[in-house]
């Protein structure tokens, strides 16, 4: 193995790194810009609903 083939090697290995590295770091900025988004929607909501009449509780002979 000659020296120009491992120059051109470590520069082959360098670039992968560089490109697997920006790849995490956007996916990261993604995922914390997603969270500043969703972390906004999230709302809690009562309801009430009249599932049932009024009067029917007292029409149940409950012995």
């Amino acid at each position: 193995m000659s020296i120009d083939s491992l120059a051109s090697r470590a520069r082959s290995i360098g670039r992968g790194f560089a490109v697997t590295a920006g790849a995490g770091a956007a996916a990261g900025v993604a995922a914390f810009g997603y969270g500043l988004w969703e972390k906004d929607q999230f709302v809690l909501r009562q309801e009430t609903l009249a599932i049932l009449p009024p009067a029917a509780n007292r029409s149940a002979s409950c012995t």
